[in-house]
């Protein structure tokens, strides 16, 4: 027998091995990470051991994610997982998009993934990929919080302002209603919900449904929808920033601001009743039949008796026609001009914008057999809109789910109209029957909720003609905003439209009543 060959020490290294450890055994590296207030640094190397991640770290592995890499430690037996999976997801594309959602989805999440085998709303795809399993005419894209853009998705986690952006699964609820009206209620719809900073968007459908399946095909959170009379909010806004800058005041006659509305009772008409449809006048008349520019329908409205006593509530969009002309004149500029310099710039809806507009972006509105005989994309739905141009005070606006969320900042936050005039707007002005209304804005009624059950009576917001509308909740803090082509399939179904936003509004908001 040989004798056990003897180790020998290195020079460099003379110190005993017994030094090397504390009173405990450990280790010197492991006796450190026990030190009150000690924070590792990075994250740990390999595949063994505790994975500690840091901020960056997550970023850039969602980043690989979204570039089709392998996410994680990169080791030898992690490498051969990665290609067992990849073999298996190749032969099988519902298991690579569940895959693909679960390697980027927060541990929560990815729980979820597992126990559903559906999924929860997460776009993880670039935009023209068309999901797994869907039909022809419904494609399905799923975006946090308009972070996508060009390409692919930039980074899961981003900031915006004081906003924390990321996968939240707030519109989650609403996954499964929203996708049974597709192809009956509307062609598209795009939900996004904002709560305490998270922000969530999903977005399914088609922009229009006989195309095929292309770029262009898909509805996405960055799609433009005709806005319709959520353009009113816009209009409303520029009024009351006026009233702040004392250029109006809320009981200015209303015949300052249009000459031609005048006589008799109309004398008494104040900015006020117009704002909050209490000035008696008509509620609509089909001026598109008889004029062709702004001030002929400005004329002929400010022609019309009024219908009701002042006081009383009658929704009005000749008011809001009137308006147009109105605060063009007290601003100096067009009407338009107004609108994207003093409201939808300061509060950023970049992408909002009256018509026509690019109709490669826009979701079809509706097929016009009665009087344009064409389908209507990109160009205004409403008739005494598209009449006198296509920007008018109660109707125009294109926009994402995205503008009309910031557009609810002048209400929520004071932009542009300051706290004291936005709180002013939530107050009750107008309670009648199931009715109750501010300046410009719809409150919630108790007895007739199209909200729902779970908003608070504090919410507010406002509907469009063509499917559109947008509700906050202050005692929630919860903001929804519900984009759909609804009248693409014709405008009779006031009443599923009806029972579509309250079971939408419903289901986002259960998890917070």
């Amino acid at each position: 027998r040989h004798p056990a060959p003897q180790r020998r020490e290195s020079a460099a290294a003379p110190r005993s091995r017994v030094r090397d450890r504390d009173d405990h055994g450990r280790s010197r590296t492991a006796a450190r990470r026990h030190r009150p207030g000690h924070r590792a640094r990075g994250r740990t190397r390999g595949c063994g051991g505790s994975q500690i991640w840091n901020e960056h770290q997550r970023i850039a592995d969602h980043d690989r994610a979204d570039r089709g890499e392998d996410g994680g430690c990169r080791g030898r037996r992690s490498g051969r997982r990665g290609h067992q999976r990849r073999s298996a997801e190749a032969r099988d594309p519902s298991r690579r998009d569940q895959a693909d959602r679960a390697r980027v989805a927060p541990r929560a999440i990815r729980r979820a993934l597992r126990a559903e085998r559906g999924g929860l709303p997460l776009r993880v795809r670039r935009p023209a990929a068309v999901a797994a399993g869907a039909h022809r005419g419904h494609h399905r894209e799923e975006q946090a919080g308009g972070l996508a853009s060009g390409d692919r998705q930039r980074s899961l986690c981003a900031r915006r302002g004081s906003a924390r952006l990321r996968l939240s699964g707030l519109a989650a609820p609403a996954r499964a209603v929203i996708e049974a009206a597709i192809g009956s209620l509307c062609t598209a719809c795009v939900v996004r919900v904002e709560r305490r900073g998270e922000i969530d968007v999903f977005a399914t459908g088609t922009l229009c449904p006989d195309e095929r399946a292309g770029p262009d095909a898909p509805c996405t959170a960055e799609s433009l929808f005709d806005l319709a009379s959520l353009t009113k909010l816009a209009t409303t806004a520029l009024a009351l920033s006026f009233v702040r800058q004392r250029v109006l005041a809320l009981d200015t006659p209303f015949r300052e601001l249009v000459p031609d509305f005048r006589g008799g009772r109309k004398d008494d008409v104040t900015l006020d009743h117009v704002l909050t449809h209490t000035g008696g006048l008509t509620w609509w008349l089909p001026l598109w039949k008889e004029v062709t520019t702004l001030e002929e329908a400005v004329w002929r409205a400010a022609q019309e008796p009024l219908a009701q006593d002042l006081g009383t509530f009658t929704y009005s969009d000749l008011g809001y026609i009137m308006l147009t002309q109105g605060l063009a004149t007290i601003g100096g500029r067009p009407f338009p001009d107004l609108v994207r310099e003093i409201v939808l710039g300061p509060v950023e809806a970049s992408t909002a914008d009256f018509g026509p507009r690019p109709p490669e972006r826009c979701v079809a509105t509706e097929e016009d057999t009665e009087w344009r005989k064409r389908r209507l994309r990109g160009e205004v739905h409403d008739e005494n809109a598209f009449s006198v141009g296509g920007s008018c005070g109660h109707a125009g606006l294109f926009g994402t789910a995205a503008d009309v969320a910031k557009l609810a900042r002048v209400f929520r936050d004071g932009a542009v109209i300051g706290n004291d005039l936005a709180a002013l707007a939530r107050t009750e002005r107008v309670k009648q029957g199931n009715v109750r209304r501010g300046i410009g804005l719809a409150l919630r009624a108790p007895d007739g909720p199209m909200v729902g059950r779970h908003f608070s009576v504090d919410a507010y917001g406002h509907t469009g003609f063509t499917g559109t509308s947008l509700w906050v909740d202050p005692q929630l803090d919860l903001t929804v905003v519900l984009l759909t082509n609804r009248v693409y399939f014709g405008r009779n179904n006031d009443d599923a439209t009806y029972r579509f936003r309250i079971a939408v509004h419903e289901a986002v908001s259960a998890p917070f009543a």
